[in-house]
């Protein structure tokens, strides 16, 4: 009986790393092509943006070069997608764009936000499953939960690090009929 019961668990905890790991190579694919992505958006970004017309060259490389050192999905990654979507709403704004940059931009904006879905997406079912009862038992301690990319190109968003520090409307709603 305890040899069938180490089977089993033995059994159910290959089946389960291998699981684990295939969610999680499917989470790495999806975050390196949209990093790839990312990165070509910043080059046209970057082709735009000759002759410092909306943000000065040395701070657009600094965004940059941050970006390519970032290997997976971070809070770090998404305030500097943040400020680049910033640059890209001032360029939308000028009267004075080109149309063909223009159009590649929002080409490029909606290549991006479908690849952000699909990471997103991946990224949830990884978390979910290395959450679930009884499997979180197991996964508690041995599996990092993968962090959400949240933005949206081509639209006004939040910062990220600011926007987890705002209390929600409902919660604000509940403190004032309790009377604090």
């Amino acid at each position: 009986l305890i040899v069938a019961a180490f089977l089993v668990i033995s059994i159910g905890k290959y089946f389960v790393e291998r699981e684990i790991i295939q969610r999680d190579q499917a989470v790495d694919e999806k975050w390196n092509l949209l990093k790839n992505d990312v990165y070509l958006h910043a080059e046209l970004l970057s082709k735009i943006n000759e002759n410092n017309k909306y943000i000065s060259n040395d701070s657009l490389n600094l965004i940059m070069n941050n970006q390519k050192m970032i290997n997976e999905c971070t809070l770090d990654f998404s305030e500097n997608e943040y400020y680049l979507n910033k640059l890209v709403l001032k360029i939308k704004a000028d009267s004075l764009s080109n149309d063909n940059d223009l159009n590649a931009l929002e080409s490029s904006h909606k290549k991006l936000n479908h690849l952000i879905l699909n990471y997103d997406t991946a990224g949830r079912n990884y978390n979910d499953f290395i959450r679930s009862f009884p499997l979180s038992l197991y996964t508690f301690k041995r599996y990092k939960t993968k962090e959400w990319f949240e933005l949206k190109y081509g639209i006004e968003n939040k910062n990220p690090k600011t926007k987890y520090d705002e209390v929600p409307d409902w919660m604000l709603e509940i403190e004032k009929s309790k009377g604090l």
